[in-house]
């Protein structure tokens, strides 16, 4: 089962009560995983910067919401041809005692 967090930003210093609480200061980013009771005022949370996990209350945090990237379509006009350059895929070069080129060699 693979779990997702969200990022969030502190807005609120908060001090841990527990050893199993995630200390922290204001305007620091937390990836937070939500309870899975929507009631619950904890969540559990990892500190980007230093790695740090534990509990904290999710009143303290604000979802930081992802801004669009206005990344172009097509990479920069060729200066010899001035058409559009696209990404193309480079052949891997196969070693000589690849598993890749004994399976393909084998079968021919």
């Amino acid at each position: 089962m693979l779990i997702t967090g969200i990022r969030v930003r502190t807005l609120f210093p908060y001090e841990g009560q527990r050893d199993v609480d995630l200390s922290f200061n204001e305007n620091m980013v937390v990836v937070a995983h939500p309870a899975k009771d929507p009631s619950s005022p904890w969540w559990y949370g990892l500190l980007v910067d230093g790695g740090q996990k534990g509990w904290f209350p999710h009143d303290y945090v604000s979802e930081m919401k992802r801004e669009p990237t206005n990344l172009p379509a097509e990479f920069p006009a060729d200066p010899k041809t001035s058409k559009p350059r696209r990404c193309t895929r480079m052949p891997v070069p196969r070693q000589k005692n690849s598993p890749l080129r004994k399976a393909t060699s084998s079968s021919s």
